[in-house]
């Protein structure tokens, strides 16, 4: 698995000049339980969050495609996005990555595990060509991709590839999917 956060995706936030595109939208609860009964499970970080807009889901769609395509992936499947903390998606990417609160958010002084991120999740064939690499090293490269969007800024935060499929419903049941299932 490779994992780019906030200071490793400078290279790649350069490529990011999204237009906003329609997009078929299909919520999905994955458990298949009541609204109500769901929101009442949440933890209260998860809860405090609010879900995105239509607009926000055109958005975070129309980012998460053109990252994908600069990934040399132009037709990514099983895409879908989530809200959650940074870090309850870090950890869900990474169980053994450094602890997240260890970094704070310059914009709140609280740590950046709490920050709110739309979490978006595909399949692909992906090759990270723009972002730097030691010497002789490769390009990142992996059949699935993570992105985490901070939802204050809009900015693409983090970026996980790996083989590994994701379920988005372990960090909120609420979980938004295009295309095929």
């Amino acid at each position: 698995m490779v994992k780019i956060t906030r200071r490793k995706v400078g290279a790649l936030l350069g490529l990011l000049a999204c237009g906003l595109g329609a997009a078929s939208l299909a919520s999905a609860s994955a458990s298949g339980s009541s609204p109500a009964a769901e929101a009442q499970a949440l933890s209260k970080e998860v809860r405090d969050l609010a879900p995105a807009s239509e607009a926000e889901l055109t958005n975070i769609y129309a980012k998460a495609s053109e990252v994908a395509a600069q990934a040399g992936e132009p037709s990514p499947s099983g895409m879908e996005t989530t809200v959650a903390t940074m870090g309850s998606a870090l950890t869900m990417a990474d169980p053994d990555s450094t602890d997240p609160k260890a970094v704070i958010d310059p914009r709140t002084g609280a740590p950046w595990s709490e920050s709110a991120v739309d979490v978006v999740a595909m399949r692909g064939h992906f090759a990270l060509t723009q972002v730097p690499v030691r010497k002789g090293a490769q390009a990142p490269t992996g059949t699935s991709m993570l992105l985490f969007i901070d939802r204050q800024t809009e900015r693409v935060d983090g970026i996980y590839l790996g083989t590994n499929s994701y379920d988005l419903a372990t960090l909120n049941p609420t979980v938004v999917k295009w295309g095929e299932p």
